[in-house]
């Protein structure tokens, strides 16, 4: 995590395993960049609206097969 840390304030060359420091110049671009407005969008609508929604499907689907099973009996 450190490490991760490190190279987010670095221009890092995968290929030859190299890097320079160049400060805050990734997280500033990071802002600039329309997509990130848009990735972030997305993961919160997935956050606020897929996942409970998920979840009480589940719950659902959880609560037919035990009145299923209770009722065969």
């Amino acid at each position: 995590m450190i490490y991760s840390l490190y190279i987010s304030f670095s221009s890092y060359n995968l290929a030859t395993n190299s890097s320079r420091p160049i400060g805050f110049d990734n997280y500033a671009r990071l802002f600039e960049d329309p997509r990130v407005a848009v990735s972030l969008a997305n993961t919160l609508f997935y956050a606020v609206m897929a996942v409970p929604l998920e979840i009480m499907d589940a719950q659902d689907a959880a609560m037919r097969a035990y009145e299923n099973a209770t009722a065969a009996r």
